[in-house]
């Protein structure tokens, strides 16, 4: 364990904000400062993920210095896209413990709403793969087309999912709805979450954290507080999806928490509450089984019987989640800390505090599950919470007995979730390019609010042939797909399309193909055929 501790914390309402990003961290930075009883710092750290597109400023660090006036000490800026306030939080949590400083000022923010919409679905797209925003992936659809995939593993139907994903869209909507820095402040009915529209199928609006402003800060110090950082952990994977090994597990965020978990010396049955990264619904599900929090499969049961709810046996996002709280990209990773550090100094009102909370932890995404960290805090009085050992989100986090000796945060006793022998790191995937001629569908989404510039709906699709390889493709003429279904793949400028397969498209995809052949076979056939390639790319 690191000897860093939280000396205070403070945070902006999350929502549409008219002050100016700087005012806003201000706000965040003077609460944390009061609450830590002090109002000197020896360096400040600043997460911001993209204010050059957001707001059109850059030098953010310098720019921030100075609103806070503490120019003279000094400053830097870090940025992992929406995982910016948890990767702002670990750098300086580090440094802490190093002795470099022993006192730190960290503040994360982001101003989003002074852009339209669409353009800020574009600027948050950037963080996906250059080649697989070609043909009009965003956020929300790459998150549809796991979310799919996802439901087709565990065998929901249609109704099933729309009802789970439902569930954790009420949960969090009636958790916002007692926190006052919530953007939505309001509860949320299973029926009006059906009447909302969707974004790209199955993920409707209610499904996805909204566009938002807001900043959030703490002080971290060496000197001991009531809350202490207890493990940290970071972990990567592929950008593209193509390359994953999974597309519904986050190898990012299993690596972060085995990293976390083993700095920490415990086992996921110690985490008595749990800010989880639901930029969408389904994420919060994927999540609590990668973090190992659940067994892989039992998420949904668990949820189910109410166990991540706030007065459930492991409460899962009592702030109301990026769902309902917000997603400022830039804080909320941070915002997350924030909240766990309220909830184990027993500090906040009693219909929104989880009682007798010794241990908590943040997972936060960033990208689309490219770059995640996992966050462990605790009571610093707190004794042993449970046995050390090698951490693997395989093992299933039990109900029965607790190795804490005891009742958890909410009376229930649980087991320690023993950790196995394994979770070595997997090799990684082959980087395979290119793609064969004929596929099968994994998972499809239909677009319905794309990136400027490509045309609603959008049916998109990520397909793979037989040799393993997969891409990610929108259909010709925006024809409709089903998962498993055979279909052509054609490239062109890079833009992976899809065809449907049939009989006669097959006779005449064979008839272009034997074309071609005869062709380089006649004299000066190289030399023609280059020609025809030309001649189809400039088409």
């Amino acid at each position: 364990m690191l000897d860093v501790y939280i000396a205070g914390a403070g945070m902006t309402r999350f929502g549409k904000r008219p002050e100016p990003l700087s005012v806003l961290v201000r706000e965040a930075a003077e609460m944390a400062l009061r609450a830590a009883g002090q109002g000197a710092v020896e360096a400040l750290y600043v997460g911001v993920m993209n204010a050059e597109q957001f707001t059109g400023d850059s030098n953010v660090a310098s720019e921030l210095v100075d609103a806070l006036d503490l120019t003279g000490i000094p400053a830097v800026r870090l940025e992992t896209a929406s995982a910016t306030g948890a990767a702002v939080f670990h750098a300086a949590a580090q440094a802490v413990a190093a002795r470099v400083y022993q006192s730190v000022l960290v503040v994360a923010g982001e101003k989003m709403t002074d852009r339209p919409a669409p353009l800020v679905t574009g600027i948050l797209a950037e963080v996906l793969d250059r080649d697989e925003r070609l043909c009009g992936l965003s956020m929300p659809a790459a998150a549809a087309l796991i979310t799919l995939r996802y439901a087709s593993e565990q065998r929901l139907t249609p109704e099933q999912l729309s009802k789970v994903l439902a569930r954790i869209a009420v949960k969090n909507h009636a958790n916002g709805a007692l926190n006052p820095y919530a953007q939505f402040r309001q509860g949320l009915s299973e029926e009006h979450y059906l009447r909302s529209a969707f974004v790209a199928d199955p993920l409707r609006l209610y499904d996805c954290a909204p566009i938002s402003d807001g900043a959030a800060a703490l002080v971290l110090t060496s000197t001991p507080r009531p809350v202490r950082v207890l493990g940290l952990g970071n972990g990567t994977d592929y950008v593209a999806l193509r390359l994953r090994r999974s597309l519904t597990s986050f190898e990012a965020t299993r690596r972060a928490a085995e990293l976390a978990f083993r700095m920490a010396r415990l086992t996921p049955a110690a985490i008595d509450l749990a800010e989880v990264h639901d930029a969408f619904t389904s994420f919060e599900l994927i999540g609590c089984e990668d973090l190992g929090l659940f067994a892989p499969g039992e998420a949904l049961k668990e949820m189910e019987r109410g166990a991540t709810e706030l007065r459930g046996r492991l409460p899962v996002n009592p702030s109301g989640g990026l769902k309902a709280r917000g997603h400022p990209v830039g804080a909320s990773g941070l915002a997350q800390i924030v909240e766990l550090t309220w909830q184990l100094e027993q500090s906040l009102p009693a219909e929104r505090r989880v009682p007798r909370a010794e241990c908590a932890l943040a997972q936060s995404i960033g990208g689309l599950a490219s770059n995640n960290f996992v966050t462990i805090l605790g009571k610093s009085r707190a004794g042993p919470l449970a046995a050390a050992g090698r951490w693997s989100s395989a093992a299933p986090r039990a109900v029965a007995d607790s190795a804490k000796g005891g009742a958890g945060a909410n009376g229930a006793r649980r087991s320690s979730g023993a950790p196995s022998q394994g979770g070595e790191r997997p090799k990684a995937r082959p980087r395979q390019e290119g793609i064969d001629a004929v596929g099968e569908v994994e998972t499809f989404t239909i677009s319905r609010r794309p990136p400027a510039g490509f045309p609603a709906p959008l049916v998109l699709a990520i397909v793979r042939d037989r040799f393993g390889r997969r891409a990610v493709a929108r259909t010709r003429n925006n024809l409709p797909v089903r998962i498993g279904q055979q279909v052509y793949i054609t490239t062109k400028g890079g833009v992976h399309e899809l065809a449907p397969k049939s009989r006669l498209r097959r006779l005449g995809v064979l008839a272009r193909r034997q074309y071609r052949r005869l062709r380089q076979r006649l004299p000066g056939g190289v030399r023609r055929a280059a020609s025809d390639d030309a001649a189809g790319r400039a088409a």
